[in-house]
Parts: structure tokens; sequence; C-alpha cells
């Protein structure tokens, strides 16, 4: 999936408010960064000699750095904070905010500009520090002051946008991101005072180590510098991975939300037409149509997230390639041989940025590609392979194996599976042979005894297929739940634990001597002797157990559904919408030709 992919067909005011302030969660630790530099170091040089800067622009720096550190604070309690306190905290965050650009834009047109100053004045990397801050600065007050808006809207349900997944995800990102930036900050000060560099060279020196890239235009050469590094180069390559990470899984099941909300459209739409077309539905149409929407919808899928990112790719280096080639005085071609270079932190060194602008606009430029890359070459390209690769594998077993499509689980669902119908029909025909024929023959009225026992007899199906309903779906979900999924994970152990939980009690009232166990699961094998181990532990392995656990929990179903419009007393139109579905003639030959 693509990182900065926000899949979406109808993009609404609800997704960007959800969107905005967890992208001003991600850019704010970074400007209060920059604005370190900005303050601490000179913006001009004179004759290749730093010039010292106007009292009045240290003093606009240092306001601007307050109100940065500040908005930052803000940002934090407002994503930890309820619904009052997240009001003020949001209205005091972008008022801050606001305030640093305003005054860095004083700063910056009444004190930063050269041609006040005279010929042989050059801007320094300190200038170019505050030049960025306030670029992400502005993007972020203008995503606060969106998602206020938003936040606000008559049209818009408030709890969406200021609910706790908001709120959660938001402080996690910023916090990760704080992390990151701290690190990064604190590494540029100690390598700073041992190496003898100024504090935006450290800055640059941890971010292309961070990256990996290593140009070999900064290193340490003290033992000190050495031997330290290493902790820092364990922790930020270790942070950046997690925070990249983080960032591309968002946008990821943005894309899988959109996705879905698609399929169900597509879904709904067949359904209507279906209604109109073909009244009578069909389970095979049904499994066919599912099965052919979502590869065809998955192909879709990988087209669209190929374009996607290659075309953010070719942008970003085409981009990149304009920038560095004239910030550093290049050809076009060195600067888009530079930009892969780096793109894939390969870093020879042969060209790295030497101008001031061209160091921080790197540093910049450079955690945006990455994670870019990160979507373009690891996850889209990869992905892509591999989904053909898994295809050409299953053409060659189709091709080499005769039994193979046998084994596969749609196609073998559409061979076994009878229609829910012609299930609860032989259910209640089941049920009345189990009762016996013309069994009140003899009295023509049935005694109050004989009502009685064929309820108990209902009751008790009822029970059983209660019981083993819970049984075959519980072992369909811990067997299908995804591993790589945090939530399915969740849900998996908590069924789990649920289970071990009632059976540990069973046991301890059945005692340690008992000989027989409890087939309270429905699946015939005891699960409640001691020692036993339970299929519903472990979950379904395999097509040919996924097959049986379906065709179990439909049969169940179809019983359940059978005795309790039994149990209801209910008949005709209204027995059929309970037990969901058309009055059918049972034929005799459904079962073989399907068996």
């Amino acid at each position: 999936m693509s990182v900065l992919h926000f899949a979406t067909r109808q993009i609404n005011l609800q997704d960007i408010g959800q969107v905005c302030p967890l992208v001003a969660a991600v850019l704010a630790p970074f400007s209060t960064l920059f604005d370190i530099p900005a303050l601490t170091q000179e913006w001009f040089a004179k004759d290749d000699q730093p010039f010292p800067d106007v009292h009045a622009s240290l003093v606009l720096s240092a306001v601007g750095l307050a109100f940065n550190v500040v908005a930052n604070g803000l940002l934090i309690v407002r994503f930890s904070s309820r619904y009052y306190l997240w009001k003020i905290t949001t209205r005091v965050s972008l008022l801050c905010w606001a305030i640093k650009v305003i005054v860095a834009l004083i700063n910056l047109s009444v004190f930063g500009s050269r041609s006040k100053r005279g010929d042989g004045f050059t801007y320094l990397e300190a200038f170019w520090c505050a030049v960025v801050s306030v670029i992400l600065s502005g993007f972020i007050t203008i995503a606060l002051l969106i998602h206020w808006i938003v936040a606000f809207h008559p049209s818009q349900k408030e709890e969406r946008v200021t609910s706790s997944e908001v709120r959660i995800t938001g402080r996690h990102f910023m916090l990760q991101v704080t992390w990151l930036v701290s690190a990064i900050g604190l590494g540029a000060l100690i390598f700073s005072r041992i190496e003898d560099w100024l504090y935006f060279d450290g800055i640059y020196f941890m971010v292309v180590s961070s990256l990996t890239v290593g140009f070999g235009d900064f290193e340490p050469t003290t033992t000190a510098g050495r031997i330290i590094l290493f902790p820092f180069l364990f922790f930020l390559v270790a942070q950046l991975a997690n925070a990249i990470g983080m960032i591309i899984g968002f946008f990821s099941d943005k894309s899988k939300d959109a996705q879905s909300r698609h399929l169900a459209e597509m879904e709904k739409q067949y359904h209507e037409r279906q209604d109109k077309q073909n009244p009578t539905p069909n389970l095979d149409e049904e499994i066919k149509f599912l099965d052919d929407v979502a590869k065809m919808e998955e192909t879709k899928q990988q087209k669209r997230d190929i374009v996607r990112s290659v075309t953010y790719f070719v942008t970003f280096w085409l981009v990149g390639a304009a920038i560095f080639s004239q910030l550093e005085q290049w050809t076009y071609g060195d600067g888009l041989y530079f930009c892969y270079i780096f793109f894939l932190t390969v870093g020879y060194g042969d060209f790295a940025p030497q101008s001031n602008a061209g160091r921080v606009v790197f540093v910049v430029y450079s955690l945006i590609a990455v994670p870019v890359m990160a979507s373009f070459a690891v996850q889209t390209i990869t992905s892509t392979l591999q989904l053909v690769s898994k295809r050409r594998l299953e053409h060659r077993r189709q091709k080499h194996d005769e039994d193979y499509a046998k084994k596969d689980l749609e196609k073998a669902a559409r061979h076994v599976f009878l229609p829910h119908a012609e299930l609860v029909a032989r259910s209640r025909s089941k049920s009345q042979d189990d009762q016996g024929p013309n069994q009140d023959d003899n009295s023509g009225e049935k005694t109050t005894n004989d009502i009685h026992d064929a309820e108990n007899d209902i009751a008790e199906r009822i029970l059983q297929a209660g019981v083993q309903l819970e049984g075959h779906a519980r072992r369909l979900l811990v067997g299908l739940m995804n591993a790589d999924d945090d939530n399915s994970q969740r849900v998996g152990m908590l069924l789990k634990a649920d289970w071990n939980v009632q059976r540990r009690e069973v046991l301890s009232l059945l005692g340690p001597d008992a000989e027989e166990g409890l087939d309270l699961d429905g699946d015939g094998k005891g699960d409640f002797k001691p020692g036993a181990e339970s299929d519903l532990r472990r979950g379904v392995q395999g097509p040919e157990q996924i097959i049986a656990e379906l065709k179990g929990y439909r049969e169940s179903f179809a019983t359940l559904l059978a005795a309790g419009s039994t149990l209801k007393k209910l008949e005709g139109k209204e027995r059929l919408i309970f037990e969901r579905r058309r009055e059918i003639e049972l034929a005799a030959s459904t079962s073989k030709d399907r068996s």
C-alpha cells in the first residue's frame, strides 16, 4: 500500500478532519528542531565569516521558539484530553502556532533580507532553518485550523473528529516522532561539542547516519565520538523504522477501509440488480460473485497502488533533482543520480550537499523521501511481485495436479454446501421423522403430557444446536484470525482464554477421577475429559477442516431456526421469514448430487 495514499473515492470533511491533526502531530517536533539552530547560529556570513545577528532578530527568534515549544506541549495535552479540555487546548495551541508563524515571518522579512546588508553577505544554514521552520509551522497552523472548522461544522458529527481513536493515534504519532526528533537533537548537541561542529552540522550528521546513507562528508574523528555513535545509531535506526512503519500502517488502514467501503457498495448494487432481475437467490451464484469481485478488486487495487506509488516516486525524484541541481550547481543529470543514490541509501560520497541551503533542504527532503521509497520499493512492488508469484504458483499447481482445484476452499464450498432453504427444510423433516408418524392417531388430540414432551424435545434440540453452533463458530474464528493483525490476535486470544476458563471450571466440577469426558461443544470428542485437547484451542487448519466446520455451522444454524419456529408455533409466511427462506420441495436426489 502506498504510504501517501489516502484512498477514498468520496473525500469528505470527516476524513479531512481526522487526518489534519495527525499531520500536525508528525510535523510539529521537526519545526521545533529547526528553530534551535535558527536561534543559536548566525544567519549571515560576510566574506565567508559568520556575522553576528541583530539583537532584535535574536529576540524574535527566541519568542518564536518559545511559542513553538508551548504549542508542541499543548498538542500533546490536546491529544490526551477529553472534550472540554480538548476545546481549550485546541484553541490555545492553534493560537500559539499562529503567533509563531507571524513572529517568524516578521523576523524573516525585517532582518532576513540580504539586500539590506550590502554586498558580500551570504545566507548560512541557520537562516534556511528559520525558513523551513516557518513553512512547517504554517502547514501545522493550516491543518489545525481545518480540523477546528470541521470539528465544529454543523453538518458533521463532532464525536468522530474528536473521538478517542483520533486522540490516541495523534498522541502516539506525536510521542513517537518526538522521541525520534529528541534523539536527533540530543545526538546533534553531543557530537557538535565532541567533534567541534555547528549544531546544525550535528543534525545533518545524525539524519544522514540514521538513514544509513553515509556520504562521508561528516564522520566522527574522536575516540569518544566513535564510541557514543553506536548506541545513538542503534536507537535512531530502530526508532526511524518504527515511525515509518507507523505512518505506512496508518495510511494502509485508511486504504483498506476505503476498499472495504467500495466492495460493500459493489455488493449492494449487485444485490439491487439481482432483486429485480432474479428474485430467487442462489448460493452458487452468490459465492461466484463474491469470489470474482474480491479478485477483481485485488487486481485493481494493486494497479492503483502501483500507479500512485510510481507517480509519487517519479514526481518526488524529478522535483528533488531540480532542487538539488539548482542549490548545488549540478547538472540535472547529476541531480537525478544523487537523488536515487540516497533514495536507496547507497551513498557513494561522490555527490553530497555542500551548500548551506542544500544541507537544510536535504534533512527535510530525506526524511520525506525514505517513507516514499519504503512505500514504493518495499510495500507496493514487493506485494505486487508476491501476488504475481502466488497466482503463477496456483496456475502451476492446477496444471500439474488435477486434484488441486478440488481442494480449493471456494470451489469445494460450492459442491459441499446445500442452500439455506434446503438445510432448514431438511431439519424440519428430520425433526418430524424423529417424532414418529401419526403419534396422535389413537386419541385424535394431544394430551398435556404429549405437548410437554414435544416442547422439551424441541428445547433440547435448540440447546444442542446452539452449543454446536458456538463450537463451530469459535473454531472458525480462532483458526482464521490473521496473525499479522493486532485486533485479530486480541480476538483470538480472548476466544481461547474464554474457552480455557470454561473448560477448567467444568473439569473442576467433574473432579480428577472423571473417566468419561463431556461433549459440551458438540464435536463428539469429549473435550471436557481431563487431559483431552480441544480443537477449540487451536482452531481449524487446512481447507478440509474449514469446509467441515462451515458445513456444520450452517447445519446447526438451520436446525436452530427450524426448532425455534416450531417452538414459537409460527406458520405460513411468518415461519418462512423467521427461518430466512422460501418454501421449497425437497428432492431426494439433491443430497446425492452434492455429496
